[in-house]
């Protein structure tokens, strides 16, 4: 073999071992570069870590697969998941140039948005912003489209969003409805936001559903609200937001008497059907050893929408309770434990739930499992 011919060799082996990097692109080699820092994707690519090479890495992954930042990125525009898709930031920052949000997650289209999963990202947000940090949204469809867009079965978690913004606009995770859609299933869990207008904002502006969404592990500190339900549509064959579960959610407030912005909600104007909050609590910063202390806000707002709210908290005061729903179950040891009913004729319990009865007619004890509509009870001796 002539030298020509290893050379040639040579030179080809060199260019196997380079890698392409970025939209504006450039090459690095494994002994100049440290790939970590880079952002990879599950296709063996690599960019220069730049907010919009985030989203550069999602949108070349077309069957799947997973995203690792590997450095402090700063956005011009809010990252938009892709269905099937991992995006693992690592616990870098994540700045802002632009008044932006952190994430979009647009449920447009017949595929929607599904099994995504966002995690492990520390935010910084724009200062004085108006944006939501964490937008789960579903527009509205145009006429001639019949299938209903979903989202559905993503997970977002272990995220802290740092350095809020006293904007009433300022929200730290909004579900938003304005089509005839679905927003289903999906997970919130280990979830930090710092300062703002609402901590967790439900908004269905159609006749859509936002059902069986869980949020666990979520502390809201410095909010003017902790958990607004905005239904903007008549309550009717259960649209709006049903059957979701808070979990250990928490939220520090701040009294009006000793701070010039102050909370004015805990729970705001609860809708739906069958939601479900379990050790739950709202508190005041300044009198953290004292949670029954006299601070003015609203803690617990039932609306006239609410149907089977399930509420366990551990401290609840009477004199921040406005309950307007109905069949509310409520207990005071932090847990959702089932309603007990003081009646002559047999209850009827909501769906996929368990209940106690006691016949006031002769003080015979039941329990009743409610199954898929169909209605079961076992007597006590």
């Amino acid at each position: 073999m002539n030298k020509k011919v290893l050379g040639t060799i040579a030179f080809c082996l060199v260019l196997v071992s380079i890698y392409l990097v970025g939209s504006v692109t450039r090459t690095i080699s494994d002994s100049q570069d440290n790939k970590e820092t880079l952002i990879r994707n599950s296709n063996g690519k690599y960019w220069e870590p730049t907010g919009e090479n985030i989203q550069a890495a999602i949108d070349d992954l077309e069957n799947g697969g997973t995203v690792w930042v590997g450095s402090d990125v700063t956005l011009s525009q809010a990252i938009v998941p892709k269905s099937d898709v991992r995006i693992d930031f690592q616990n870098h920052k994540i700045s802002f140039s632009e008044d932006v949000s952190f994430l979009n997650m647009i449920g447009d289209g017949t595929a929607g948005l599904r099994r995504s999963v966002i995690e492990n990202a520390y935010v910084d947000p724009y200062p004085g912003t108006s944006k939501g940090m964490i937008l789960v949204y579903i527009p509205d469809k145009p006429a001639n489209e019949n299938h209903r867009w979903t989202i559905r079965h993503n997970t977002v978690r272990n995220i802290k969003i740092i350095g809020g913004s006293s904007d009433k606009n300022f929200i730290g995770i909004h579900l938003k409805i304005d089509g005839d859609s679905s927003i289903l299933d999906n997970r919130f869990e280990d979830i930090f936001t710092d300062w703002g207008g609402t901590g967790i904002k439900l908004e269905c502006n159609d006749a859509g559903w936002g059902n069986g969404n869980i949020f666990d592990n979520i502390y809201i500190n410095y909010y003017k609200t902790f958990i607004d339900f905005e239904m903007n549509v008549p309550h009717a064959s259960g649209n709006g937001f049903n059957y979701n579960t808070f979990h250990d959610c928490r939220c520090q407030t701040v009294s009006s008497d000793s701070h010039s912005y102050w909370s004015e909600y805990g729970v705001k104007e609860i809708s739906g059907y069958g939601n479900s909050f379990n050790d739950c609590l709202i508190w005041d910063w300044y009198m953290v050893d004292d949670t029954h202390s006299n601070h003015g806000v609203h803690e617990w707002w039932l609306g006239s929408k609410a149907y089977d709210t399930k509420i366990g908290v551990m401290s609840f005061r009477e004199d921040y309770y406005l309950d307007e729903g109905h069949r509310t179950v409520v207990n005071k040891q932090g847990v959702a434990y089932p309603n007990v009913y003081h009646q002559s004729s047999e209850p009827t319990i909501p769906k996929g739930s368990v209940g106690y009865w006691v016949d006031s007619d002769d003080d015979t004890y039941y329990q009743i499992l409610n199954h898929d509509g169909i209605q079961k009870k076992m007597e006590f001796s």
